[in-house]
């Protein structure tokens, strides 16, 4: 194992032969220590009928793994006085935490099992439709945010840049398990996911641990097309 030192002093990276890429930055002066999985996959990866689906990916982590419960999973930080979060944009999803440096190992473990085990419970899958339907609701009653998305769907007309993230009523109440399955295998490809660290932890000790939970983790090289937007035309909205 030969970690290799990126040009910019103070920060390293290492690449597992499965492709993941750690990325670490040692800060001496804070006991807080943030970390992540950032994947190249975001809405604009979705096919017309998997509008929203990125989105409930993000939550749907939270809901059960192989050998984990919700319940599990969102106690696992939190009994630390740790926090886990997750976004998702157009370009990216990404799995983080924040907690106290000496607890870090549990991040690292919880987080990998989140990215990689999930299982989307039929049930949770079915509850977690009417908070997303619930967050639509709320999203068009700010105006301020909204427009933001009238502009994009405007711009990228007829392209997946111009999908809202959150997808369509219709797109969501129709999502099942199998769907997400399908969603991942499809886009999937390990040489394009990063594993972000800051803390006051030497990188050896963060290389340890991400070898630990991430080596074993397969190769995956899926090569998902991202259709160039070449359709813009001037238009105006009344």
């Amino acid at each position: 194992m030969h970690p290799e030192n990126m040009t910019m002093e103070a920060y390293h990276t290492h690449t597992f032969d499965n492709g993941i890429r750690v990325i670490h930055k040692e800060v001496q002066h804070t006991s807080i220590a943030h970390c992540g999985f950032i994947l190249d996959i975001g809405s604009r990866n979705e096919k017309p009928h998997q509008q929203g689906l990125a989105h409930f990916w993000e939550h749907m982590v939270f809901k059960g793994t192989q050998r984990r419960k919700a319940f599990h999973i969102l106690n696992r930080l939190e009994a630390v006085g740790g926090e886990l979060n997750a976004y998702t944009t157009k370009e990216k999803i990404c799995f983080y935490a924040s907690l106290l440096d000496h607890h870090y190992e549990k991040a690292v473990e919880l987080l990998t099992d989140i990215t990689f085990n999930s299982v989307f419970p039929e049930k949770q899958i079915e509850i977690e439709k009417g908070v997303i339907l619930e967050e639509m609701a709320m999203y068009q009653d700010a105006p301020e945010d909204a427009i933001q998305d009238e502009f994009d769907s405007l711009v990228f007309k007829n392209h997946a840049l111009g999908y809202n993230i959150l997808g369509t009523s219709s797109s969501v109440a129709g999502f099942r398990k199998a769907d997400f399955e399908q969603f991942i295998r499809e886009n999937l490809n390990t040489e394009r996911i990063i594993f972000s660290s800051v803390g006051n932890l030497p990188f050896k000790k963060v290389l340890r641990l991400a070898e630990k939970y991430m080596q074993a983790f397969p190769h995956c090289s899926s090569l998902p097309t991202r259709p160039i937007f070449y359709a813009y035309h001037p238009i105006e909205l009344q």
